[in-house]
C-alpha cells in the first residue's frame, strides 16, 4: 500500500542493525532512488520487441521484468522520501557511556546528516544505578565522566539515560517500563528535537 509523506500515521519504531550496517542500508537506498531513471529510464516500445519475445520463448515479457525492475526503484524512492521526512521520521541512536560509543554516534549522526536523515536523541543504555555498590564505584564514576562529554559533544540532541537491569527487557511490560524511564512522561513518538 503507498502512502504520501504527509499522511497520519500511527507511531512505527524499526529497531535497526548496528550504526554502520544502518547507514550502509540507508546509502544503498539513498543510491536505488536517486538512480530510478538513470538505471530503468522509461522504455519506449520498439518494432522489435514483438520478434524478441517471440524468439525468448519467454512467458515472461522483457516489459514486465523492465517494469518491475521500475517498480522496486520506486519503492526505494517511497521509502527514501518517507525517511527523510523530518516533520514525521527521526533516528533516535543508542549507545553505552562510553567514549569509544560517543565517537561510533558522532560519526553516525555525520553520516546520517549527509543524507539528509533527522537525529532526534541519543538514548545512553545500561548505565550503572547509584546504589550499584562500593565494588563498581571506579566504573560508576568513569560513566559519569563519559556522560558529560556525551551530553557536551551532542549537544543540542537530547541524551536520554537508561539505567541497567537485573534482567533483559522482554515482554510488553517491562519495555514499557523501560521507555517509562528513558521518556518519563514525555510521549516517545514525538520529535524530540529539530535541527
Amino acid at each position: 500500500e503507498e502512502h504520501t509523506a504527509s499522511e497520519e500515521f500511527d507511531a512505527v519504531v524499526v529497531d535497526c542493525p548496528p550504526l554502520r550496517h544502518s547507514v550502509d542500508l540507508l546509502a544503498a537506498v539513498d543510491a536505488a532512488a536517486r538512480s530510478l531513471n538513470q538505471v530503468f529510464p522509461p522504455r519506449e516500445p520498439t518494432v522489435f520487441d514483438p520478434f524478441l519475445r517471440a524468439l525468448s520463448g519467454s512467458s515472461v515479457s522483457g516489459d514486465e521484468v523492465y517494469e518491475g525492475g521500475r517498480e522496486i526503484l520506486r519503492r526505494f524512492s517511497g521509502l527514501r522520501q518517507t525517511l527523510a521526512e523530518r516533520e514525521s521520521a527521526t533516528v533516535r541512536l543508542v549507545l553505552s557511556a562510553d567514549r569509544r560509543s560517543l565517537a561510533e554516534v558522532q560519526r553516525g549522526v555525520t553520516a546520517l546528516s549527509l543524507f539528509a536523515y533527522s537525529v532526534d536523541a541519543a538514548i545512553c543504555n545500561r548505565i550503572l544505578p547509584e546504589d550499584a555498590g562500593p565494588w563498581w564505584q571506579a566504573r560508576r564514576d568513569d560513566e559519569r565522566a563519559a556522560l558529560d562529554d556525551i551530553r557536551e559533544s551532542l549537544a543540542p540532541l537530547p541524551v536520554l539515560d537508561v539505567v541497567l537491569h537485573a534482567r533483559a527487557a522482554s515482554g510488553l511490560e517491562r519495555l514499557a517500563s523501560l521507555a517509562g524511564l528513558a521518556y518519563g512522561r514525555a510521549d516517545p513518538a514525538e520529535v524530540l528535537h529539530r535541527g
